[in-house]
């Protein structure tokens, strides 16, 4: 495979994972708004599963993307069409 290709591959996984990151962190936004919480992001996810799960913390901030995405199946499900709106407005401007 050329220099070229490569790189547009290399463009495309890194475009995925940012865009996973962010609709992660945008479903912190979404659970925080939901469940009264002043944090907003991860941080508003962390003090989520803290709550759901009695996990630490640092277990979770220790999460990988994959495994983050797995615990929070149920939340991206119920919060999928307010996610998807953010999305969609991120993307016209």
């Amino acid at each position: 495979m050329s220099d070229r290709k490569n790189d547009k591959v290399r463009i495309n996984v890194y475009t995925a994972d940012a865009n996973l990151r962010l609709s992660v962190d945008i479903l912190g936004d979404l659970i925080a708004k939901e469940k009264g919480y002043d944090d907003v992001g991860m941080d508003a996810i962390v003090r989520h599963l803290v709550s759901k799960y009695h996990w630490l913390p640092s277990d979770i901030r220790a999460m990988n993307g994959d495994d983050l995405r797995l615990v929070l199946f149920e939340d991206f499900e119920r919060l999928h069409a307010q996610l998807a709106t953010r999305l969609q407005a991120l993307d016209k401007d």
